[in-house]
């Protein structure tokens, strides 16, 4: 504490101006990375329901008639064609799967029964759970509006989303220190010219 006392006024105020510029960046960084990651993750969400919305259209009379063959082609068809898209799952009106697109069987840890995930009258419903390959949220709606047809359930992956916000988040950090050096420099001279 004594040293810092024998300090000049001129390191005083670099070091004042310092450690304000690093605490703003720092802070200002966390809060644009949280509002960016909710709205990205917003967006997931919406691109899950219209791919969950989209199927359960399309696939309503293919249940009744149980031409699973049809089912499989959709779902497969779909994921391939959509990024995000991790799986996609069509269960019956018990929430038991009847068509999925992952091979031969369901993966351990996924919730097994649709019916349970969907709450009595909701359209539909999203719930976030980590996986091996990181975030996945699942958006489970009935099919056409009516549970005693059936569920799809689709999983949308947030790799892509991590990804570019990591690389945003680090382009924001460089750009941050260049403005915190030239107003690092801009004080330092500030306080010479004071001195």
């Amino acid at each position: 504490m004594k040293r810092l006392r024998q300090l000049s006024i001129y390191y005083k105020i670099n070091g004042i101006t310092i450690s304000m510029l690093v605490f703003f960046m720092l802070f200002a960084g966390w809060l644009v990375r949280g509002f960016t990651a909710d709205v990205l993750g917003k967006q997931i969400e919406q691109r899950g329901l219209e791919t969950a919305i989209y199927i359960a259209t399309l696939s309503a009379d293919d249940i009744v008639v149980d031409n699973y063959f049809a089912l499989h082609e959709r779902i497969n068809t779909k994921k391939n064609n959509t990024e995000d898209v991790r799986y996609i799952i069509i269960a019956d009106h018990a929430g038991n799967p009847v068509a999925h697109t992952f091979g031969t069987s369901l993966p351990a840890g996924l919730p097994r029964n649709a019916a349970e995930l969907l709450a009595d009258g909701a359209d539909y419903s999203v719930s976030i759970f980590d996986s091996s390959e990181g975030p996945i949220r699942e958006v489970v709606t009935s099919i056409d509006g009516n549970a005693n047809i059936g569920f799809v359930r689709v999983g949308m992956s947030e790799r892509t989303m991590q990804l570019w916000l990591d690389q945003k988040t680090l382009e924001l950090l460089v750009w941050s220190l260049l403005i915190g050096l030239l107003a690092v420099s801009l004080a330092t001279r500030m306080a010479h010219v004071i001195m």
